[in-house]
């Protein structure tokens, strides 16, 4: 009735195109024609009935103001109704709307269709639950790094203290990998320092004395059943000597017990709580007359005053210091009887050997004295340089092709190895009597052999002089030492065999043709421990097999644990760090039982890789399924949608909704129970095995995980069902075609 074109349009094709045309009437043709206020009549033309009201009501219109009506009228309309294809270009350009659908109501929509099936799912959110943590599970224990794993378990132990002691790279040929050797002792002060630089805390040396006795095992009764057990936990000896200050207990967080602090070079020392521990178990040793009886002692205030004969100096109990160690973990050590079980009875060991690293490698059985005693013992100490990795070897007569077995050594061939060796310069404050002349130096294959070594040459060589095989060295007199130097500057066929473990851990080098020029004396004092089976030669010789640190005087290093984790981190990652020939090792419970099973750790994560993947995708199979199922359930919807304007993009927004909220309850879900597994694995472990070790750790990792795994399966498995279904034509989506 309006339009002056329509168009008629079937499944996206122009059918049908009418278009309305204005052509003048055959009256109009034959001249009669009205216009503006006038009415034009061509001559010789009659009039009918019909132009006469034609003409009366444009006269009536004229008469209201209005002279259009009858020309409107006068204007008719031929249809044209054949099928053309339309000219697009004399149309105006077409502007499309865009659907839009809020986010805010897709989520809506798609929340609603979570009331249906709801067995379905809570189904497929328990199974994909139990699999998402089976995931997150697996994937902390094939996440397992050896650093971040330590700084948790020092943490989540309490270690209090930080112990440090010093590594060398041994560099091994192509062959074989390198490796870091632990040296005792070898810490320097500028090392010291350093460390306290690089890994955030100050730390002090602790050092021990050249075969200074330290054991104070006859001070108490060791016979007292409070003590006596299978496994000893109580101290019986120091360690070594440390210095200590008010700047000292506040920087390690220690804490003064009773008492006062050494002073300076006094012959004072402060004890731990812990050594205190044995002496209130078994008293306090004292000499009366012939017999020895045991005072008690009932607190750290009745240890004050006693005295400690420690490397032939006794020393005074001045104060007693509290070292933050807790001895109720190793009780159990001593309730052990013969029925164990082998379980039970590994267990017990690994615990002994930590409570053993706890003594060796921590404040808590070292012997604290003053800064100007410590500085004095470190001054007189010698150099030599232990050989426990590496022996030396008299021979006599020794074929070049024979090997030294133990049937050499019983028939005497083998005369003792020094366990020490130096240079003329690391003799310290021990006098040297010489063979024939004193000398400023070694050369060649001149030896000094201590008297330890001596007494072996002479009660097993073949060729000693009359008298002197059993000999006392410290009651020769002055012609038989006479005797015994000239028969030593005599010996020909002495030969030592040394071996390198620098170079290379144990190879044998050529046997050195040696001369007997000095006897390394002991201290007539005896305030000075005897000097042990120790061998001085020529600077060319000793100086290739040993350390070439030689101002390292420190057995191990002691500081306070950090409180913050990334701090702790830190000094756990520096201390295994491989990229340089010296490093720092951290030694305390925690790194002890990491060190024996952390190669069991490393082989189960890359098992747990492969069993992670495996219920990642397990439980990505399981959300799709579900999801996927949904959305084919839902196509009558989806043609709907389509067929009222949504794009395919608004239809997956909606459906995506509805996954979205069940993947995020999910990883909620799985999160939380992962975390909540790993916690009650890591406290079944230490309860049940009594380990220090964090084994496992929910981190940011595992909840990372779990969310991308159950996002991704949500968007893809929503993706990829709308897209088919959308991409049809909306009759055949409703339809289900």
């Amino acid at each position: 009735k309006y339009a002056d074109r329509i168009i008629e349009l079937f499944d996206g094709r122009v059918v049908s195109d009418r278009e309305f045309v204005r052509e003048e009437t055959a009256f109009e043709a034959a001249g009669l024609a009205y216009g503006e206020g006038e009415i034009r009549i061509p001559s010789g033309y009659r009039l009918t009935e019909e132009d006469r009201e034609r003409i009366n009501a444009y006269l009536a219109a004229l008469e209201e103001g209005d002279d259009t009506v009858i020309r409107r009228a006068e204007t008719a309309r031929r249809q044209s109704r054949e099928t053309v294809t339309p000219d697009l270009s004399r149309l105006s350009p077409i502007r499309f709307i865009k659907s839009r659908l809020p986010v805010k109501a897709a989520f809506r929509i798609g929340c609603g269709a979570l009331k249906h099936k709801k067995i379905r799912l809570a189904f497929t959110i328990i199974l994909s639950l139990i699999a998402f943590v089976l995931f997150g599970l697996a994937d902390t224990f094939g996440a397992y790094d050896h650093v971040s794993t330590c700084a948790r378990s020092i943490q989540d132990s309490a270690i209090h203290y930080v112990s440090l002691v010093r590594s060398e790279k041994i560099v091994r040929d192509e062959e074989e990998d390198d490796y870091y050797y632990r040296r005792a002792g070898g810490l320097s002060q500028d090392e010291l320092e350093d460390i306290g630089v690089e890994y955030g805390v100050p730390v002090r040396g602790v050092f021990t004395p050249y075969r200074a006795d330290l054991g104070f095992g006859n001070l108490f009764d060791r016979s007292s059943a409070k003590i006596d057990s299978y496994y000893g936990i109580y101290a019986d000896r120091f360690n070594g000597f440390a210095a200590i200050d008010e700047e000292t207990l506040r920087e390690e967080n220690l804490s003064l017990v009773c008492g006062r602090l050494p002073q300076g070079g006094k012959a004072e020392i402060a004890i731990s709580t812990y050594v205190c521990e044995t002496f209130e178990r078994a008293g306090f040793a004292r000499r009366e007359g012939e017999n020895t009886v045991y005072d008690p002692v009932t607190g750290p205030e009745d240890m004050l005053g006693k005295i400690f004969p420690l490397g032939g100096t006794d020393y005074t109990v001045v104060g007693v210091v509290s070292s933050g160690f807790n001895l109720e973990r190793y009780r159990k050590l001593t309730e052990l009887s013969e029925d164990e079980t082998y379980a039970e009875i590994i267990v017990a060991f690994a615990l002994r050997q930590e409570l053993a690293g706890i003594q060796e490698y921590s404040l808590c059985q070292v012997a604290l004295v003053g800064e100007e005693r410590l500085e004095e013992m470190i001054r007189v100490e010698p150099k030599f340089e232990n050989m426990v990795n590496g022996n030396l070897y008299l021979f006599e007569n020794r074929p070049e092709d024979a090997e030294l077995d133990e049937k050499q050594m019983i028939f005497g061939v083998w005369y003792g190895y020094p366990d020490s060796i130096g240079t003329l310069a690391d003799q310290g404050l021990y006098e040297i009597e010489w063979v024939n002349g004193k000398k400023t130096e070694l050369k060649g294959g001149e030896v000094v052999i201590s008297a330890d070594l001596l007494n072996n040459l002479l009660a097993f060589w073949s060729d000693v002089p009359e008298g002197f095989r059993d000999a006392d060295l410290s009651k020769l007199t002055e012609n038989e030492w006479t005797e015994l130097k000239s028969w030593l500057s005599g010996l020909s066929s002495l030969q030592v065999n040394y071996y390198s473990w620098i170079a290379d851990a144990y190879e044998s080098e050529e046997p050195l043709d040696a001369t007997v020029v000095g006897i390394l004396m002991p201290d007539p004092s005896g305030k000075t421990p005897d000097p042990g089976a120790v061998i001085l030669a020529a600077d060319e010789i000793v100086l290739p097999i040993i350390s070439d640190h030689r101002d390292g005087v420190y057995d191990f290093a002691v500081g306070a644990m950090p409180k913050e984790y990334d701090k702790v981190e830190r000094i756990v990652g520096l201390s295994l760090r491989e990229d340089t020939d010296v490093r720092f090792e951290l030694q305390n419970p925690v790194t002890y039982e990491l060190d024996v099973i952390s190669g069991v750790l490393a082989e189960l994560s890359r098992v747990f890789v492969v069993i992670g993947v495996f219920f990642a995708a397990f439980a990505a199979i399981l959300l799709a399924n579900f999801i996927g199922t949904s959305i084919a359930y839902k196509k009558q919807e989806i043609g709907i949608l389509r067929a009222i304007g949504a794009r395919s993009n608004d239809v997956f927004r909606i459906f995506f909704s509805e996954s979205f909220v069940i993947a995020m309850t999910n990883f909620l879900l799985a999160s939380a129970g992962t975390a909540l597994t790993v916690f009650l694995i890591n406290r079944g472990i230490r309860s049940s095995t009594g380990l220090l070790i964090t084994v496992l750790s929910f981190t940011a990792r595992q909840a990372a995980l779990i969310l991308g795994v159950s996002v991704l399966v949500a968007a893809v498995a929503s993706f990829l069902p709308v897209k088919k279904i959308a991409s049809k034509k909306p009759v055949d989506a409703i339809r289900g075609r």
